[in-house]
């Protein structure tokens, strides 16, 4: 009876470490699965990136610029009050090429009406976005870069192509 008392807990004890075992090979699995995706994704973006600096010359990847520009400057502006909620004077501005004086100036108010203060726009040049705008404020990031946008539009391919 006793004998039968200690192998019952020892198979108790068993089961329970497998157990154990099985979900943290489990939980190390799906973080192994998330990491490898994460890192297949930031592959694919920076191809798609290489891809578009040697598919598209220097006066395209500007026009492209410059169209993502305008697009963000748009929905900055058509940010509803509520939800612009930082109050920064400065703005750090992130591009490829240099902001056009109208883009800037467009910003400039638009970001100075949002925050009721006066804003000053300042230009960082950064070649590796290739196209697009990111503004800083604060702890405000408004991301309306290419590799964003090709960000956005991996997991959609992901799900919608079979390879």
């Amino acid at each position: 009876v006793k004998s039968e008392k200690i192998s019952g807990n020892i198979e108790s004890e068993a089961k329970k470490q497998a157990q154990e075992l099985a979900e943290k090979t489990k939980i190390d699995l799906e973080k192994k699965e998330k990491d490898l995706s994460k890192k297949y994704l930031d592959e694919a973006i920076e191809a798609s990136v290489e891809i578009i600096k040697a598919a598209f010359s220097e006066q395209s990847q500007q026009a492209l610029g410059h169209q993502l520009i305008s697009e963000l400057i748009l929905e900055v502006k058509n940010i509803g009050g509520d939800k612009f909620i930082v109050k920064s004077k400065e703005a750090k501005v992130v591009s490829a090429f240099q902001l056009t004086g109208e883009d800037k100036e467009k910003l400039t108010q638009i970001l100075s009406a949002k925050t009721g203060l006066p804003v000053e726009v300042k230009e960082i040049k950064d070649e590796n976005l290739i196209a697009g705008l990111v503004i800083q404020m604060g702890a405000l990031t408004i991301d309306g870069s290419l590799r964003n946008k090709l960000k956005k539009i991996v997991p959609y391919l992901k799900t919608s192509v079979k390879l």
